[in-house]
């Protein structure tokens, strides 16, 4: 039976707990010594990382163009920034960081704004 989390406030399979699965840990994780959160958080990176780059574009901000591995962590510090990131899209995926920024570089010289302007 699903109920309403006490935490994050989302309708979830609780268990017999007041709170999700999700908030459980996040609660547990932070009760643990800096370097077990630290092998934590990094196994979770690793597990949202496909190995692909991702050349993307925020249509809120100016058209911002920019290049990441994880676009959750990426995100994250857009918005703590102030940053719309709604209705983002994907521009280009490719297989090395390299091959990302020389796509970035091309959007940058068209004239669309980004951290490593052209």
């Amino acid at each position: 039976m699903k109920k309403l989390c006490k935490d994050c406030g989302v309708k979830k399979k609780m268990d017999g707990r007041s709170i999700c699965t999700t908030c459980f840990g996040r609660r547990y994780v932070k009760k643990q010594p800096k370097e077990v959160r630290k092998t934590y958080m990094r196994k979770v990176r690793e597990k949202r990382r496909d190995g692909k780059w991702r050349v993307y574009c925020l249509p809120y901000h100016n058209y911002y163009v920019g290049q990441t591995i994880d676009w959750y962590d990426r995100n994250i510090v857009h918005k703590s920034r102030g940053i719309d990131t709604t209705d983002y899209f994907i521009l280009h995926k490719c297989k090395t960081r390299k091959e990302a920024l020389e796509y970035e570089k091309i959007y940058h010289k068209l004239g669309f704004p980004g951290k490593k302007m052209a």
